[in-house]
Parts: C-alpha cells; sequence; structure tokens
C-alpha cells in the first residue's frame, strides 16, 4: 500500500461494496520490503479475496511478508 492519502480506501472500499463485513484488520509494515500492509479477517475470506484480486489490490502470503 502506497504511504498517500486514500490508500486504505482503496483496500476497504471494495469489500464494504460487495457486501462483506470485516471482523477485525492491522496494519503493519512488511518485514521483507517497507511497505504498509494490512491484515483483514472477513466475514467471507473467499470472498474477500476474489473481491480484492479482482480490484487490483496486491496481496500477499503470510510466507511472503
Amino acid at each position: 500500500m502506497e504511504d498517500k492519502t486514500g490508500s486504505f480506501d482503496q483496500v476497504i472500499q471494495p469489500i464494504c461494496n460487495a457486501g462483506l463485513d470485516i471482523k477485525y484488520l492491522y496494519s503493519f509494515i512488511g518485514e521483507k520490503e517497507a511497505t504498509g500492509r494490512v491484515a483483514i479477517c472477513a466475514e467471507d475470506m473467499k470472498k474477500a479475496y476474489e473481491v480484492l484480486k479482482t480490484s487490483g489490490c496486491e496481496l500477499s502470503t503470510q510466507d511472503e511478508i
């Protein structure tokens, strides 16, 4: 996620627009790359993954972080 105003909105809005509830989320800095990251737990993780992937968000696995 870029360090600029509105970046977080690009991640959250597609999930909200799909009608998914977010159970929790937290932000952090990646260990391998010093970039902002957000971990999200949504009510339907498979659907959230597809929504984020389709919206152009860069997705990472736990091993990549």
